[in-house]
């Protein structure tokens, strides 16, 4: 039940006015027309009612309703998936080695990172010259992928993947790479791939 205005204003008059009516001290009267007045104000009817009362600016309503509808979208929508990386075997990173070798990362688009330590590299030898060496701590640590781009090139000396690039995370057997990819993603990177065989299987001798 929710007294109307009317009633509460004729609740307020007596009790200021009629003390013999209802006997009671200034403040448990004060109390009494403060629940009134709660009970008719804030039992909000739907949102748009609850705004009025509490006096939600336009601003506020658009900063929640963009949240409302990519929500119900995202959930009619069954094809909605996030972004995620793909992992790939030895013949798709060679294809994608030699289209960097015979072309330049600039025009075929891709970016390969060996995620091993440097001394791990030094012990087997890169797996092409066209790869890069980034030790997954200062991906996972130093935060190397949302640098500033020169901020990245200074510390690494190589430029940092744009992102329309495709990046290849590899390191010795899958693992690190894996979360090299999952930072990427995270980064907002939308085109990763992780070679999961990784050194182990490409200088294996099969």
């Amino acid at each position: 039940y929710t007294p109307s205005p009317s009633l509460i204003s004729s609740c307020c008059d007596r009790l200021k006015g009629d003390r013999s009516i209802i006997p009671m001290p200034a403040t448990s009267a004060i109390l009494l027309c403060f629940f009134l007045m709660a009970s008719f104000l804030f039992i909000p009817r739907s949102v748009s009612a609850f705004s009025r009362v509490f006096g939600l600016t336009s601003h506020t309503a658009s900063k929640l309703a963009p949240t409302r509808r990519t929500t119900i979208r995202m959930m009619a929508d069954t094809n909605y998936a996030p972004p995620s990386f793909r992992n790939i075997n030895k013949a798709e990173l060679k294809n994608i080695l030699s289209a960097i070798e015979k072309e330049s990362r600039e025009s075929c688009g891709y970016v390969i990172i060996d995620v091993r330590g440097d001394d791990e590299v030094a012990a087997t030898g890169k797996i092409s010259s066209v790869v890069e060496t980034l030790p997954l701590p200062y991906i996972a640590q130093s935060k190397a992928l949302a640098m500033e781009p020169d901020d990245f090139l200074e510390n690494f000396g190589f430029e940092k993947p744009n992102y329309d690039e495709t990046i290849v995370f590899s390191c010795k057997a899958g693992i690190r790479s894996q979360m090299a990819s999952q930072i990427a993603v995270m980064e907002g990177y939308t085109d990763v791939l992780n070679y999961v065989g990784g050194s182990n299987e490409w200088f294996s001798s099969e």
